[in-house]
């Protein structure tokens, strides 16, 4: 009898030996038996449990998951991935504005590599998914004359897109997304051209200067990468790429001048722009 008793209190110190003890669990996986003696601001500070006499040990905090203490209880040092989405969600929901007004210093079209634009994009809903947005870009290029008179070359147009965006990629923080738009380009405006005309009757060649008048009607997919690096600046990239159904212009005779005449003949619309936006 005295020897199943020494049995049964050998048993149980063994097993309060064995719960006794401080566990470390990391983010990649693994588990530290210690008896802990510091949690810092940054590092935690722990003896081996196999090694009570030997060295401390130093781990940092952000290394962690949690800790499950002798006594039961348990600190998380990060969130439980089943709670992380609702944080996530917080953060998507922060209180930007609606609206958002932007300067776009590079605007460039198929008649320029130069221009610039101001776009207001007004957002709806309260996930903020589709957006109305109306960009106006002034576009301009000037080739002085080299080597032939078709060089001597001036456009001037200006161009509204008026249009839907639809976000339909988002970071889980809310800083980046990308967008997908449609617009209906409008533009209007004037090629000029320094060209030498051979006239019939007289037989001879003079420059002349050629100014046609042009008026368009598109359609446009304007993908765009959105960032959102503070609540107030707005920033994106924006493309294009459509076709003209409607071009009018006021010189009928110019492809048979030799004149070369933007978007008559199916050539596509293309944009490229840059945004630096306020919101509110």
């Amino acid at each position: 009898m005295q020897n199943k008793m020494l049995l049964v209190l050998a048993a149980m110190t063994l097993s309060s030996s064995a719960f006794a003890q401080d566990v470390i669990y990391t983010k990649k996986g693994r588990i530290e038996k210690s008896k802990i003696k510091e949690i810092g601001v940054k590092t935690v500070t722990y003896k081996r449990w196999d090694n009570p006499d030997g060295p401390d040990f130093v781990m940092p905090k952000a290394e962690i998951r949690s800790i499950r203490f002798e006594n039961g209880s348990e600190e998380r040092f990060v969130e439980d991935e089943q709670l992380s989405p609702v944080r996530k969600k917080t953060v998507e929901n922060l209180q930007y504005g609606k609206n958002i007004l932007s300067l776009a210093p590079i605007w460039m079209t198929n008649t320029s590599p130069i221009g610039l634009a101001l776009s207001y994009e007004r957002v709806f809903g309260k996930e903020g998914i589709w957006s109305f947005i109306l960009p106006v870009a002034y576009s301009f290029s000037s080739q002085a004359a080299y080597s032939s008179s078709g060089d001597n070359r001036k456009s001037t147009l200006l161009w509204a897109y008026p249009g839907a965006k639809f976000y339909i990629a988002k970071r889980q923080d809310g800083k980046a997304a990308f967008a997908l738009g449609i617009g209906f380009p409008i533009g209007m405006g004037s090629i000029e051209e320094d060209r030498m005309i051979f006239d019939p009757v007289t037989q001879t060649s003079a420059y002349t200067h050629l100014e046609n008048d042009i008026s368009l009607l598109g359609v446009m997919m304007q993908p765009s990468l959105n960032i959102q690096p503070t609540e107030k600046i707005a920033l994106a990239i924006d493309f294009g790429l459509g076709f003209p159904y409607t071009v009018k212009q006021s010189l009928s005779t110019a492809n048979n001048l030799g004149m070369n005449v933007p978007y008559s003949n199916g050539t596509p619309l293309v944009n490229f722009g840059f945004k630096i936006g306020y919101r509110f």
